[in-house]
């Protein structure tokens, strides 16, 4: 019988990574969630989503697509928040163990994109997408 895989939880790590993050921490005030909970614009915020990803079951490995969203006051603090944000997690990889997972490599999916909301255009967003592979504790 197969032996049934439980991966950890991709997202909470990100947030972990991004919250321990000196990168991160030199911009104050930036909150980092996986929701909109109590986020006002144009507070700065990091949101962590993950958006797929499809597991290597036979090596267990799973393959986590994250999106991380940075949103600012303006589009110069919501680039360099999104820059810092991939950063860290780079730097996180083959070093980062917690929330049921071990990182083993982050690859980009798509580089830092400006993403305008179309319900307000005020708001400064810029998003970044990474391809994770992380193993089980």
């Amino acid at each position: 019988m197969a032996e049934f895989v439980v991966f950890g939880d991709a997202e909470a790590a990100v947030c972990d990574i991004l919250r321990d993050s000196s990168q991160v921490a030199a911009f104050t005030g930036v909150t980092v969630a996986t929701d909109l909970v109590g986020y006002a614009y144009p507070a700065r915020r990091l949101r962590v989503a993950r958006t797929g990803g499809i597991p290597t079951l036979w090596m267990q490995l799973d393959n986590p697509a994250i999106e991380i969203e940075a949103s600012a006051e303006n589009k110069a603090v919501a680039c360099d928040m999104a820059s810092a944000a991939r950063a860290a997690v780079f730097a996180a990889r083959g070093a980062f163990v917690g929330q049921g997972l071990s990182l083993f490599d982050v690859a980009d999916v798509s580089g830092l994109t400006w993403s305008p909301d179309a319900a307000d255009p005020d708001v400064s967003r810029y998003v970044v997408k990474l391809s994770l592979v992380t193993r089980p504790e």
